[in-house]
């Protein structure tokens, strides 16, 4: 039921709701069901349950409500939400999400139609940089975010009147334009950071090893994965210099390694005791190729080094000396064989 509640809370979800037009919102969702494949289900229950609900020409008063109550009853009664609900959802989680569905969408049937809501609210941009890219973008407020080859940015045209939210789904470096009456939060992975005005780097390449290094200012990261009564690894505090990451659903803190975590914004890849897997993953990400490998159990299995604005070929060579393989480039692909 937690799952269904934030569905409703959220501004992407009403605009999929609302029209099955919306080629923003669609694009969203789709890229959020690749990355939770096992809420997907639910999601599109959820969608198919208020688009049935005719709440664009409803207006829901108490009675109306109270009167829904009864109704609903009386369907489990008559075995109606047997039939209706096959995955199995507890009929008390569908009772609170149906009522809870009127409640929300009162406001938009009672003073104008949720289409109306959707067309005077604030559209959403997405913001890829291919992989073997940077992309720096400049959000309504002022503040400057740049991308890492592969990353994506979800942001509002104009942000609302109390925050200011985006979406991370990459590598980004962001530089925030001090607001003190409205906060500017990253969502990434599993964790949330809040500041007001500030210059740090989010690291959520891997959703479930997601890191946030301070450069200056003061930000809080919290971990949106876990209950309150798990407090512990709730949430933290960063001074500059510092990083918090998030690993195994807990949060803790550590110190900057102002190359590994913040080379790359100023041109550097560097490798630190990485595996060949994590190797060819970085070159894949930084100079947008493909890399095949063969007899990877031959090629060692630990390198270190730095590089800045090297080309690729000069970063293989280098590689392919120190972990004992071979390669060819032919256009986009990479062929590497161990020896």
């Amino acid at each position: 039921m937690k799952n269904q509640e934030e569905y409703l809370k959220n501004k992407w979800f009403q605009r999929w709701v609302a029209s099955e037009g919306d080629d923003e919102a669609n694009k969203y969702w789709e890229n959020w069901m690749k990355m939770n494949p096992h809420q997907v289900d639910e999601l599109k229950e959820s969608r198919d349950i208020i688009r049935s609900i005719s709440f664009q020409k409803y207006k829901v008063s108490d009675e109306q409500i109270d009167s829904s109550w009864s109704e609903v009853q009386n369907n489990i009664t008559e075995g109606y939400f047997n039939s209706l609900f096959r995955n199995g959802l507890k009929v008390a989680a569908v009772l609170t999400f149906l009522i809870s569905s009127l409640i929300v969408f009162q406001y938009y049937s009672t003073d104008r139609s949720f289409n109306s809501f959707q067309e005077n609210s604030s559209r959403y941009v997405v913001k890829h940089a291919e992989k073997g890219t940077k992309l720096t973008v400049q959000l309504s407020d002022g503040t400057k975010i740049k991308l890492n080859g592969g990353s994506k940015l979800i942001y509002p045209e104009v942000f609302c009147s109390d925050s200011r939210e985006v979406e991370l789904f990459g590598e980004g470096y962001f530089i925030v334009a001090h607001e003190k009456e409205r906060p500017f939060i990253v969502k990434s992975g599993g964790i949330s950071t809040t500041v007001l005005g500030t210059k740090f780097a989010v690291n959520a390449i891997n959703p479930d090893q997601v890191q946030v290094a301070l450069v200056s200012g003061k930000v809080k990261v919290e971990n949106t994965k876990l209950s309150e009564s798990d407090s512990k690894c709730m949430s933290l505090f960063l001074e500059p210099g510092m990083k918090a990451v998030y690993s195994d659903k807990c949060l803790y803190q550590t110190k900057i390694d102002a190359i590994m975590d913040l080379g790359w914004k100023d041109g550097i890849i560097a490798f630190e005791n990485s595996s060949i897997d994590e190797v060819v993953s970085r070159l894949e990400q930084w100079y947008g190729v493909s890399i095949e490998l063969k007899n990877s159990g031959k090629i060692s299995n630990s390198f270190n080094g730095m590089y800045k604005n090297e080309t690729l070929p000069n970063v293989l060579n280098s590689i392919a000396h120190s972990l004992n393989f071979t390669y060819k480039i032919k256009r986009n692909a990479v062929y590497i064989e161990g020896h």
